[in-house]
């Protein structure tokens, strides 16, 4: 495959797992953690910070996931990440 093609396509896979681990993570956290007023009518606190983690937790999976899966069907020679940064060149 092309190489662009193959940079699209990670990317669109991250994204689209990204998505659906976003939902799973919402629903376990509903299940776990209803977002329901307590005894005085206040809502807890701490929304935000679960927010956070499972937002960064489904990203993480969802890049070692894909760059797993496209290295395994032999379309990247190594495993690809969205957080990995090029090597800077050597100045000639």
């Amino acid at each position: 495959m092309s190489r662009r093609l193959v940079d699209v396509g990670f990317n669109l896979a991250v994204a689209a797992l990204t998505l659906a681990f976003l939902v799973i993570g919402w629903v376990l956290r509903e299940l776990t953690m209803p977002d329901r007023p307590d005894g005085n009518g206040h809502y807890r606190g701490d929304s935000f910070l679960v927010g956070l983690v499972t937002i960064s937790l489904s990203v993480i999976l969802a890049d070692v996931l894909a760059g797993t899966i496209f290295h395994a069907m032999g379309w990247t020679e190594r495993r690809r990440s969205v957080f990995h940064h090029r090597q800077p060149r050597r100045a000639a």
